[in-house]
C-alpha cells in the first residue's frame, strides 16, 4: 500500500509541475492539488485547508472546482470533515 502512496504523490508532483492547457488539464491539476488540501490536525473546522492568504486561494480552487465538474466531490470531503471523518488516508 505504501507503494501505491508513493506512485501517487509522484503523479500528483508530475501533474502540478505541468502546463495545463486544457480544461481537462486544470481539472488534473485540481484533483492532485486537493490531495494537499486535507486537514492534518484533529481539531480542524471541517473544511479544507488552503494557504493562509486571505481567502484568495480558496476562493480561486472552489471556482476552478466548479468550472471542471469537481465541486460535488469538494462538497463531499467537507461534509465528510464536518462529520469528523479523517480523510488524511483517503
Amino acid at each position: 500500500m505504501a507503494a501505491l502512496g508513493t506512485a501517487a504523490e509522484e503523479i500528483a508532483e508530475a501533474i502540478m509541475e505541468s502546463d495545463a492547457t486544457t480544461l481537462g488539464g486544470l481539472r488534473a491539476k485540481a484533483v492532485a492539488m486537493l490531495r494537499g488540501l486535507k486537514p492534518g490536525r484533529a481539531d480542524h473546522e471541517g473544511e479544507l485547508e488552503f494557504p493562509d492568504d486571505g481567502g484568495g486561494a480558496r476562493s480561486l480552487f472552489l471556482a476552478v472546482a466548479a468550472m471542471t465538474g469537481l465541486a460535488p466531490l469538494v462538497r463531499d470531503m467537507e461534509d465528510r470533515l464536518r462529520a469528523g471523518a479523517d480523510l488524511r488516508g483517503a
